[in-house]
């Protein structure tokens, strides 16, 4: 039997039986873990709003593609509000699924994975997509120091990968949005780029686990005046939220997308 396929009967179990997510999740990660720790991967293609792309990921990450997309109000915001000629930047960009759909109208997508392991699996995935000449994968992390080595846990191997500073970097136009999703080192993407704040005032899509008063402070210091969750309620400054949408001027929300 294909074990995604199990995987897949074991998820909806969860549903069928009225398991506990938690216990099912549990019972799954016993099963599918191998021996190196490192996840089990699936191939295929997604069908997400009208479009279709063949994707990779863990299991994991893969049936949530799949069953009902991934940050789907975040993939709108960026699709609604980019402008195909300008840079979209991804933090954190993982297997690439918010990289993928941007691409659909963004021509200039960067996409930042500090994981190694996990860029070259997205590597394969933009090729596969004939996508190379639109999305540039960075296999490096992002923060508020450059050209410093960092030492990453993952399954049972330690990885070597890099920090860099957006500010690092020249970009020749416009930078329409930068979405961050790093784990906790969210603000330290921030104060590595306060130069691309100042000069390109960027959409800013950022995750709100820690630091959430100093993120505010620095995009408020830097002219940033709209506040919003993703799916486009207005909010006030240092409101918590799992993930924050700011900018200079107003920005659009709506399940309509729009295209390039």
């Amino acid at each position: 039997m294909d074990l995604y396929y199990l995987y897949r009967i074991i998820r909806k179990s969860s549903l069928i039986h009225n398991i506990s997510k938690r216990s099912a999740l549990q019972r799954i990660k016993y099963i599918f873990k191998p021996n190196d720790g490192l996840p089990k991967l699936k191939s295929g293609t997604i069908h997400w709003n009208n479009y279709s792309f063949y994707f990779t990921a863990s299991y994991s990450t893969f049936y949530k593609a799949s069953t009902k997309g991934i940050e789907n109000q975040i993939c709108r915001v960026i699709l609604n509000n980019v402008d195909h000629n300008e840079f979209f930047i991804d933090v954190g960009a993982n297997y690439g699924f918010i990289s993928l759909v941007a691409s659909f109208k963004v021509d200039n997508v960067i996409s930042f994975e500090i994981n190694p392991v996990i860029s070259n699996v997205l590597k394969k995935t933009i090729t596969k997509n004939k996508l190379d000449h639109k999305i540039d994968i960075r296999g490096f992390g992002v923060g508020d120091k450059h050209n410093r080595d960092i030492y990453l846990k993952y399954g049972s191997k330690e990885l070597k990968s890099k920090i860099a500073t957006l500010d690092s970097f020249e970009w020749n136009r416009k930078i329409g949005a930068i979405k961050i999703d790093i784990d906790g080192e969210d603000y330290r993407v921030l104060l590595g780029a306060k130069k691309i704040l100042k000069k390109h005032s960027p959409i800013i899509i950022i995750e709100m686990n820690d630091n959430i008063e100093l993120i505010y402070d620095t995009l408020l210091n830097t002219g940033y005046e709209y506040y919003y969750t993703t799916d486009g309620k207005e909010i006030s400054p240092y409101m918590k939220v799992p993930n924050l949408v700011a900018s200079i001027d107003p920005i659009i929300f709506s399940n309509k997308i729009e295209t390039a």
